[in-house]
């Protein structure tokens, strides 16, 4: 049997960072419904809903996911009681919509009301993956893909391994790199052409510059998701060098 040494790159972006991309994601959506005529603004602090005197929506980041690039966007339905629950369901089903329109995945929960503000309500929650929720996601990631000099927007994995010896567990100086590539688009996205081969692999990081030379494909993997397309690609490198560190 032949071990392997492995080498492996995920995503992790500061909080600090992730608020500032949680705010691009809710003016986005804000400015979406404020198109489509829909009254929005920012969610109200807890326990202080106004009473409502016409319908309207109020819009917050639900959670955040780094590893897997996910965001959900709460976006609360109102409307006064005189105007009926009718009314709330069907704005509920316009702001899903639009949603949808931005690449968000929906899910719209059933009308409540709310004796305070005298009002009825529903919660539409969209959940967006890759940079249909944030455009920067690139920039808050650990690392960078680039392949002919362009980096890889939606690569959000990537793994490298060589062939070792059996016995002492060293590398096989002669054995090729194989690595994987995984990248994720979201609606309305698809993958750039391949380069053309032979191509090399950069691989950036903070402590430094990893390149694979002499690189060709052996496998791609495309799978259509709820959310978009993921897409695998298995490749091969003749020799991994460090740049710099």
């Amino acid at each position: 049997m032949t071990h392997r040494a492995v080498l492996t790159a995920g995503v992790c972006a500061p909080r600090r960072v992730g608020e500032k991309l949680a705010a691009s994601l809710v003016i986005k959506v804000l400015n979406a419904l404020d198109d489509a005529g829909i009254l929005a603004d920012t969610a109200y602090p807890g326990g202080k809903m106004p009473n409502i005197s016409e319908a309207r929506t109020a819009v917050c980041l639900q959670k955040m996911n780094h590893t897997q690039r996910t965001a959900t966007v709460l976006v609360t339905v109102m409307v006064p009681v005189k105007m009926g629950g009718g009314a709330c369901e069907d704005m509920a089903i316009r702001v899903g919509t639009i949603l949808e329109r931005l690449g968000g995945v929906c899910v719209q929960e059933e009308c409540c009301f709310n004796g305070y503000a005298d009002a009825f309500y529903i919660r539409v929650l969209g959940t967006f993956r890759g940079t249909a929720a944030m455009d920067a996601w690139g920039s808050t990631s650990d690392f960078e893909v680039q392949i002919g000099g362009e980096p890889l927007k939606n690569a959000v994995s990537f793994k490298a391994e060589q062939a070792v010896d059996q016995v002492t567990g060293t590398p096989l100086s002669t054995s090729v790199w194989t690595f994987k590539i995984v990248e994720e688009f979201g609606r309305g996205q698809s993958p750039n052409p391949s380069p053309a081969e032979p191509f090399n692999v950069y691989v950036v990081r903070s402590a430094g510059v990893e390149c694979f030379d002499t690189c060709s494909w052996v496998a791609c993997q495309l799978e259509n998701t709820s959310t978009g397309m993921r897409q695998v690609r298995t490749g091969v490198a003749k020799h991994r060098t460090v740049l710099s560190e």
